[in-house]
């Protein structure tokens, strides 16, 4: 199940665009204003944000940060093959981390946000590490 991660603002009606959507008269749909990453460790949930001046990692930075990643926390293949897909590698490396590292490192965040919105080039990432599931 995708969460969403927009907020509903009711508007003056359709027209106007300012930092979201118009869906429909009254109803104006604003996007977050840099990428996040969504976690999710049970009941606790928390937004790894992009700083806005920050600028967007090549996917080839991201892929070898993940990689490197990967190794260094000791992750294991969650599919049988052998075979690792990024959100695989993305679940694993959260899951690794966990949330106290997340909390206290906030470069790691960052980075951890940097290397999966690149890696999956959408700007908004949810991770639910318990029910290892992805979605955007």
């Amino acid at each position: 199940m995708s969460r969403v991660l927009y907020k509903f603002i009711a508007g003056s009606g359709c027209g106007t665009q300012n930092d979201g959507i118009v869906t429909s008269p009254g109803i104006h749909l604003a996007m977050p204003s840099s990428p996040t990453v969504t976690l999710t460790f049970g009941p606790d949930e928390i937004a790894l944000h992009v700083p806005a001046d920050q600028a967007p990692w090549p996917l080839e930075d991201a892929r070898r940060w993940l990689d490197a990643q990967f190794v260094a926390r000791e992750c294991e293949p969650l599919r049988a093959s052998g075979k690792v897909l990024t959100a695989d590698k993305l679940i694993t490396i959260a899951e690794a981390i966990g949330p106290r590292e997340f909390t206290h490192d906030a470069a790691l965040g960052r980075d951890f946000a940097l290397a999966a919105t690149a890696a999956l080039a959408r700007p908004q990432v949810h991770i639910d590490v318990g029910a290892r599931t992805l979605s955007y």
